[in-house]
């Protein structure tokens, strides 16, 4: 298998690809016309490959499900999303549900990457700031600190020592914690690595309460989605279930998925389950009886959305001024390390 077939496609590429084929259904093209429509009009090399690829699977008559599947680059629950839109005739719609539904998870990617980018970045700069002022400045310091130790009293010796290690160890302990900084963000280029990273953070305490929150945004979102189109509620759930790895919303799927074998209604094993509870609750068993289910699950994607934004945001602000504080502390430390030896002699010889 070659390697852009192991390379799947972002969230934003598949909205996009989502939304072109609805529009050309929208249009009253064909999927056969159409993919040979998108192939020709692509300029992107790697896209421009794939959607030849997709546009051949398709004129040997297979379907647009099929043909995705042959990829292997596009996500099971999309191919299988297509594959309902294509048995109930509402694909254009499908698309319409997933584009937007890939719109979001592309979002919300974005929305982690910034939280992560600028601290990452200040982290960076503090770690070359204090790789110099340890491999560059510190040295040359000593070395006058060596030729003035003979008269210098003891205790401005040792004052100088031990300052010098602080700052040393202070120094090479941010060095190391940045090094461990750069080991994740590299595990995180590789799929096993983000599965990895994914399963650590579900076992943090601040951190699993965010990907909960993410969570449980996307199965809303996916339900929306899904009930829309027509396909069964326990087909839905199990759907849904499939794609969260989060362990405690994993299991609050599973049993909800229990009760509507039960014959429980949704909103009643939504509830009992505590997936969606309070006033959301309420809005599922309203849109349960007129018939408008999808609609309020849409309705809750998007409270969820600005949730999961208000959140990333607070916690970007915290972790900057934290960084800022604690960054600007170790530096002045080092210098401290490096400035009350050197006064301490001064003093010792005036």
């Amino acid at each position: 298998m070659s390697e852009r077939r192991k390379k799947r496609l972002s969230a934003s590429e598949i909205s996009s690809f989502c939304d072109q084929i609805a529009l050309l259904l929208n249009g009253g093209i064909s999927i056969y016309e159409g993919t040979h429509i998108m192939y020709q009009e692509m300029e992107q090399k790697e896209l421009r490959k794939l959607l030849k690829e997709i546009d051949t699977y398709v004129k040997e008559n297979n379907s647009l499900y099929e043909a995705l599947e042959k990829t292997e680059v596009f996500p099971s629950y999309m191919v299988h999303m297509v594959k309902i839109g294509e048995t109930t005739g509402k694909l254009e719609e499908v698309m319409l549900s997933l584009a937007k539904y890939y719109e979001r998870e592309a979002s919300v990617k974005a929305g982690i990457k910034n939280v992560i980018f600028y601290p990452v970045m200040l982290f960076a700069m503090m770690g070359i700031i204090l790789l110099v002022l340890v491999m560059k400045v510190l040295p040359m310091f000593q070395n006058v600190f060596k030729e003035l130790d003979a008269n210098v009293s003891e205790s401005s010796s040792n004052m100088m020592w031990v300052s010098m290690f602080i700052g040393k160890a202070v120094a090479y302990g941010v060095l190391i914690l940045f090094v461990i900084i750069a080991g994740i963000l590299i595990l995180n280029c590789t799929r096993k690595g983000k599965e990895l990273i994914r399963q650590a953070g579900n076992h943090i305490p601040y951190v699993s309460r965010i990907m909960y929150r993410i969570g449980i945004g996307n199965f809303v979102s996916a339900m929306s989605l899904m009930v829309g189109s027509g396909l069964e509620e326990e087909a839905s759930l199990e759907l849904a279930g499939g794609m969260i790895s989060h362990p405690t919303l994993k299991k609050r799927i599973e049993g909800c998925l229990a009760n509507i074998r039960e014959n429980v209604s949704l909103e009643d094993a939504l509830r009992e389950n505590r997936l969606i509870t309070g006033m959301n609750g309420r809005m599922i068993s309203i849109g349960a009886k007129t018939g408008a289910l999808d609609l309020v699950f849409e309705k809750l994607s998007k409270k969820y959305d600005q949730e999961i934004d208000h959140s990333l945001g607070g916690i970007a602000n915290v972790v900057e001024a934290i960084l800022i504080v604690v960054l600007s502390g170790i530096v002045g430390i080092v210098l401290i390390s490096v400035m009350l030896p050197l006064i301490s002699i001064i003093s010792s010889i005036g």
